[in-house]
């Protein structure tokens, strides 16, 4: 067995769920987190007050696979994102 940890933008979630069935993988957890570090941040306005966001909204996955499948797997999130 073999745990795969996957940080993705979380627009991209639905496109890697959908590449993750075709292993069969119905079941996987997916939590929500933020990333620092981008090179881009973005700028918001809220209340008429303009805020930089250094820490980006992110989507951190944890699958737990058979070693068969772990590189097919990886392989699925990369090509998804």
């Amino acid at each position: 067995m073999k745990k795969i940890e996957a940080i993705i933008n979380p627009l991209e979630l639905e496109e890697v769920r959908k590449a993750l069935q075709t292993f069969g993988l119905e079941e996987i957890t997916v939590s929500d987190v933020r990333d620092f570090g981008w090179p881009v941040t973005r700028t918001e306005v809220f209340r008429g007050s303009e805020y930089t966001l250094e820490f980006q909204p992110m989507s951190k996955l944890d699958l737990v696979v058979e070693d068969a499948q772990a590189e097919g797997v990886v392989e699925a999130i990369f090509k998804s994102t």
